[in-house]
């Protein structure tokens, strides 16, 4: 959309990307999750789960500056200190909740250990 390679001409946007809809991403990680859970690839599903981590922690990052664009709806920016919260709790709780569906859990002899 910038049409150009400079960093200058991507941050100076009148408009966002598609692809910075945070509720798009997530609408599409969540379809990937679901259909490759029921599909029963385990490999695939994992995918939709790092596209939900890595898509969700850019978009935070990007929501300093513009807040989410949570369709139809923006937020307003999120100031550093919220940003750091949620850019840490959002993999911990993903995780956590992986852990509940025992997903992604290796067996070793005195720890069970979660691969995110």
């Amino acid at each position: 959309m910038a049409k150009s390679l400079k960093f200058k001409d991507a941050i100076s946007l009148s408009s966002r990307p598609p692809f910075h809809n945070t509720t798009l991403m997530m609408a599409f990680a969540g379809c990937v999750i679901l259909v490759m859970h029921f599909k029963g690839y385990e490999l695939m599903e994992n995918f939709g789960w790092y596209i939900l981590v890595a898509s969700v922690s850019h978009h935070l990052q990007d929501a300093q500056r513009r807040g989410l664009w949570l369709w139809p709806f923006a937020t307003k920016p999120i100031n550093f200190p919220n940003y750091l919260i949620l850019s840490y709790i959002f993999p911990l709780a993903i995780g956590s909740l992986l852990k509940i569906l025992n997903k992604n859990i290796i067996k070793v002899k005195y720890h069970d250990v979660l691969l995110v």
